[in-house]
């Protein structure tokens, strides 16, 4: 699943230089910050990425939460969990939950926090 906008929130603009082309809603790693592509961005051109907003997104089936919970970016599982070991590409506190989550389901409501994330290399 894509993300799916919720909220207004601010945006940047952000050189695709990662040798694939990114679609609208792709998560967008930039070092501590997680966003989401705001449209189709070629390889090579620049784009709108969203780095702040309320945003419904793919969850770790596994992870439970409440509002407030730090979220991190599973670079492996290309989700957001609210738990789980730190590998190289995670970016742990990149956001937090605003909505409860419990098991099995596979979406949650997540609030993007630039700047506060840490990525792990």
């Amino acid at each position: 699943m894509k993300a799916k906008f919720v909220q207004n929130g601010p945006n940047i603009d952000w050189l695709n230089d990662t040798g694939d082309d990114v679609a609208a809603g792709d998560t967008v790693v930039m070092l501590d910050i997680v966003g989401f592509a705001a449209a189709d961005i070629a390889d090579g051109e620049t784009g709108t990425v969203v780095i702040g907003g309320i945003f419904e997104v793919d969850f770790a089936p596994s992870s439970t939460h409440f509002p407030g919970k730090k979220i991190l970016w599973d670079a492996s599982a290309s989700r957001f969990t609210s738990s789980a070991p730190l590998a190289t590409g995670d970016v742990a506190n990149c956001a937090v939950a605003v909505v409860r989550k419990v098991v099995d389901e596979t979406t949650s409501t997540i609030m993007l926090t630039p700047g506060v994330g840490t990525y792990t290399a």
